[in-house]
């Protein structure tokens, strides 16, 4: 029995590493987000960028991003995580 309804709560690992960094990083997913897709969005929550997980890491040249805080988040059907991410200069 679970009073709040909620039986099984699955912890995700997503990483962004270095961060902070320039717009060059790489990513590192669970392998249950492998096919999902991604995006990352601004401090407002809009898009900035979207990608497919192919892969548990990925590299992401972004040097257009200005700098400030974003939001890296992947999600399927099943299963949403977020991370931020810091942009410096």
């Amino acid at each position: 029995y679970s009073p709040t309804g909620i039986t099984d709560v699955q912890t995700l690992r997503t990483h962004v590493f270095p961060n902070p960094n320039s717009g060059t990083m790489s990513l590192a997913f669970d392998k249950k987000l492998i096919g999902s897709s991604f995006a990352i969005l601004d401090e407002v929550g809009r898009t900035v960028y979207t990608g497919q997980l192919n892969s548990e890491q990925q590299k992401l040249d972004l040097p257009t991003l200005a700098s400030g805080m974003y939001i890296l988040q992947a999600r399927n059907g099943k299963f949403v995580t977020n991370e931020r991410i810091l942009i410096t200069e």
